[in-house]
């Protein structure tokens, strides 16, 4: 497990999201803290538990896959990690374009990182053709962008096919 970032504190906060109720408190972020919880539940009390969200942190995902029988048709990553995970490859995208790019002369993504951010309904009005014209330059960013973009619909889609 990575040392926590200075200044910053983790718990483990176990609770039920339909009832809105915190069911369980650690002060750390560890396997054995989500074990215990499990551990203190019956199996009566596991059996009807559906789904289980949380972040991609590791000893979580092995603490549900180590206690809850099929355990990976509960696993459900939260969104806000995905989108954060989506947004930093974009970014990791732009920059290698943004290389070779320069290499060829263009400096066709240059102060663009920003841009790259936001959400196609977010991006400023008095930025949006400034753009829409880079993004119809740029291949790879662009893909990066877009698939960035479509992934977002994932959490409104209703059908499990």
């Amino acid at each position: 497990m990575r040392k926590p970032k200075k200044g910053h504190s983790y718990f483990t906060v176990v609770s039920d999201l339909e009832k809105g109720i915190v069911l369980d408190l650690q002060d750390d972020r560890k396997q054995s803290s989500l074990d215990a919880y499990f551990r203190s539940q019956t199996q009566e009390d596991k059996s009807p538990i559906e789904a289980v969200c949380m972040d991609m942190c590791e000893p979580f995902s092995l603490s549900v896959r180590s206690i809850l029988p099929d355990p990976e048709s509960k696993i459900v990553l939260d969104r806000f990690h995905i989108a954060k995970h989506m947004v930093d490859a974009v970014n990791e995208v732009r920059k290698q374009e943004h290389r070779l790019l320069l290499r060829e002369g263009y400096c066709t993504l240059t102060r663009s990182k920003y841009l790259w951010l936001f959400n196609e309904e977010k991006i400023p009005e008095d930025k949006k053709a400034s753009f829409d014209l880079t993004r119809s330059l740029v291949n790879k960013t662009a893909r990066a962008w877009m698939i960035k973009e479509m992934l977002r619909n994932l959490w409104t889609y209703k059908s499990k096919a």
